[in-house]
């Protein structure tokens, strides 16, 4: 089992041993239901940018929301804060994610061997060798159908929801490697896009079962006298939440897609003393591959989404290249209404929290986003159980 069921949200009274998942003892973080009276009120004056895309970590400080970039968190840890154990677990049984793992793992499709520290730069040879198969004559094929997963070498052992899961990653499977291959022959003559990596990740989240949706229309959010307008380059749609008879579609994530990393090295171990009775150091990770505007960015598109979702805040992917950083705004109505009312007394503040970067085009990587990418497809795709 994940290892974030035991986790404790953290605290201002949080304490870590050596078998604790991650926490964050030195950030100051109150019970959210501790909010200072209404009628003790000062409100902000610098005005707020119209869209969040210009949007900087000056912003979100400005409307006291406080990225943490002291520690990072897990993937399962972050969908934990999300979304409530029991929305997680009653979303598919441990034993249908395990099914489904297996069949990522096990399956003829060659997803396993795919390990690209760099697509830009990688050899093209490599690249065509890993995503096509040679015939007999020596010539390379395009059999890019090798990447479908079949769930019929698993039928006597596949209920009727695993089936159908099976059935959407034979879709997803041909149309990844489809993206990879392009992009693998695109890069000699232009540099690789913003929409491509966008589409290849769109693509890769299908791998798991999951649907996304290009966004082109804005979702607007007030804050104080300024209608501040957002647009998502990704949306997870919640299908189980979604009213018809509601022009907005509920969403369960959204992802904000660049095609700039600075490092691939960009995680700064550093040693941290944690005194919980005795003097010991542990690792500590900091977010330093997330840039200032980025943060902003997401922050905003997080904050103005949150009336779409029904859980406790909203869950958001950071696409870098083929990098991904899973991000949770813990805001709730409380706060964001003293937000959207600009007021600068919080007893609480809201606060977002980021994961390591995983390049998903990288094995070892891929291990870590397997259940979480599986959870949000179930929590997706529960309708249709």
């Amino acid at each position: 089992m994940a290892d974030y069921t035991d986790f404790k949200f953290p605290t201002s009274n949080t304490t870590t041993d050596d078998n604790a998942p991650l926490s964050s003892p030195s950030i100051d973080i109150p019970n959210s239901n501790e909010h200072f009276p209404s009628h003790n009120v000062n409100v902000l004056s610098p005005t707020v940018d119209k869209c969040t895309s210009n949007w900087t970590s000056h912003t979100l400080h400005m409307l006291q929301i406080e990225p943490v970039t002291t520690e990072v968190y897990t993937p399962m840890q972050l969908l934990s804060f999300t979304f409530s154990d029991n929305v997680i677990f009653s979303s598919a049984s441990k034993e249908t994610t395990d099914m489904c793992k297996n069949l990522i793992i096990n399956s003829r499709c060659p997803l396993h061997k795919l390990d690209i520290d760099d697509l830009e730069n990688s050899d093209t040879f490599e690249c065509f060798r890993l995503l096509m198969d040679k015939t007999l004559n020596g010539q390379w094929s395009h059999k890019v159908d090798l990447w479908n997963i079949s769930p019929h070498t698993f039928a006597d052992k596949l209920d009727k929801l695993q089936t159908r899961i099976c059935q959407k990653f034979q879709v997803h499977g041909e149309i990844f490697a489809q993206q990879l291959i392009f992009m693998n022959m695109a890069k000699k003559k232009a540099s690789l896009t913003k929409a491509m990596y966008g589409k290849l990740f769109e693509h890769f989240a299908g791998l798991f079962g999951l649907n996304t949706t290009t966004v082109s229309d804005s979702h607007t959010i007030q804050i104080g006298d300024t209608d501040v307008t957002s647009t998502g380059d990704i949306i997870f749609p919640d299908l189980v939440n979604s009213d018809e008879n509601n022009e907005d579609m509920n969403v369960i994530a959204l992802c904000k897609v660049t095609n700039d990393f600075q490092s691939a090295h960009g995680l700064n171990e550093v040693a941290k003393t944690v005194n919980c009775g005795h003097k010991r150091k542990r690792s500590e990770i900091l977010v330093t591959h997330i840039y200032d505007a980025l943060i902003g960015q997401i922050g905003g598109d997080l904050l103005a989404h949150i009336p779409l979702s029904k859980y406790n805040g909203i869950l958001g992917i950071i696409v870098q290249k083929t990098f991904i950083t899973f991000v949770h705004l813990r805001c709730d109505q409380v706060q964001l209404d003293r937000i959207k009312r600009k007021e600068t007394n919080f007893a609480s503040k809201p606060v977002i929290f980021f994961s390591k970067p995983y390049n998903y085009l990288k094995a070892s990587d891929r291990n870590e986003l397997r259940e979480p990418l599986l959870r949000l497809a179930f929590l997706q795709f529960r309708c249709y159980q």
